[in-house]
């Protein structure tokens, strides 16, 4: 999985390798034992910030998105 902040596209890829992806690595914590899920800080639609992880942090305290891609769950809050 490729997430890009800029012009980049994002990408998932499945069962291969893409080397000219392979730069500048972010790695972060996983909050869930259950899944491969990551917390994140927001949610943007067409450039524009949801307000829905302020939302969620302010009634359960977390917000976070599973991407696990070794199931058919794909989920966020």
């Amino acid at each position: 999985m490729f997430l890009f902040d800029g012009d980049e596209p994002s990408s998932i890829l499945f069962g291969e390798v893409e080397k000219k992806m392979m730069k500048n690595f972010t790695f972060v914590n996983v909050e869930s034992k259950n899944y491969w899920q990551i917390d994140i800080e927001e949610f943007i639609i067409n450039e524009e910030k949801t307000d829905f992880c302020n939302y969620l942090r302010e009634k359960t305290g977390k917000c976070g998105v599973a991407i696990d891609i070794g199931t058919s769950i794909y989920a966020g809050p």
